[in-house]
């Protein structure tokens, strides 16, 4: 059964929260394992939120994994446990889709799988970066600290990306209105000059007829060209949404410095490294 509870931490910070359990005691127990004091239980009934039903409408956000990652590991600093500290972070804002990605990650932890391991499961959402850094953290100990490394590495992207929208924004929008003008000179505005022109007669040069045929061409099929052109926009900004498109992205040079950068700073070997075998001289 699917209960909703209303709890509190010892330090009185109300925690709301939804457990998938057999019985109301394992619920109870649950929570209390959690160090959290059970004040309501309520069964409800589960339905299909609107996170799932339509997951790429409600994609997280890059500035809503940051405060995700940056509250976690301000959590675990502080010695909450991890089930606890992702239900903490699910109450303290974000969308709906990462709200039920975080209920996802805190019911897998439920379940004894480690962090990196749920968080593998939406690579969509999390990167191949971010999963092996955390678990770098897990094999450490300080995954708190790969958290804060991660963070510092996210904000530096949003950041970069940000610069890259601003710049990308006065050539795309030149772009648009070009094909515009294009569009309404083919349609409307040719075919009036070219009556005009075939009123004196003679003949037209070769590169107004090849316009001429252009604009026909337009005119005659600009319902399916239009509805082509929706249809590859909305396609590519789909694909781009899923989790087929994270897995041909390339790897990132300066994520790999970052990571080999929170190796060092852990404490992190590679491994053995192998001797040279010396040659005894007889």
């Amino acid at each position: 059964m699917v209960v909703r509870y209303i709890a509190y931490t010892w330090q009185g910070e109300r925690v709301e929260g939804v457990l998938e359990v057999d019985r109301e005691d394992e619920a109870r127990e649950l929570l209390r394992r959690d160090h959290l004091i059970p004040y309501r239980l309520v069964r409800i009934r589960p339905f299909p939120s609107f996170s799932r039903l339509a997951p790429l409408l409600f994609k997280p956000k890059p500035q809503e994994l940051i405060e995700f990652t940056r509250g976690l590991a301000a959590l675990l600093r502080s010695g909450i446990p991890m089930r606890q500290a992702l239900v903490i972070s699910r109450g303290q804002g974000g969308g709906l889709g990462m709200k039920e990605i975080v209920s996802q990650l805190a019911y897998q932890i439920e379940q004894g799988e480690r962090l990196s391991d749920a968080c593998a499961k939406y690579p969509g959402v999390f990167s191949g970066f971010y999963i092996r850094l955390v678990r770098v953290g897990e094999a450490t100990g300080a995954l708190h600290k790969s958290l804060e490394q991660l963070t510092d590495t996210l904000v530096k992207r949003k950041a970069m990306g940000d610069k890259v929208k601003g710049a990308l924004i006065y050539p795309a929008i030149t772009v648009a209105v070009a094909i515009g003008v294009a569009v309404i000179l083919l349609t409307y505005s040719l075919p009036a000059i070219i009556d005009l022109l075939t009123e004196f007669g003679g003949d037209l040069p070769f590169t107004t007829r090849a316009l001429v045929e252009i604009s026909n061409f337009v005119q005659a099929n600009r319902i399916n060209i239009l509805t082509t052109a929706v249809l590859v926009t909305v396609g590519y900004w789909l694909l781009s949404k899923t989790d087929v498109a994270s897995q041909y992205q390339l790897r990132d040079p300066a994520e790999q410095r970052a990571y080999r950068a929170a190796q060092r700073k852990l404490g992190v070997r590679r491994g053995p490294q192998r001797q040279p075998q010396r040659t005894r001289r007889r």
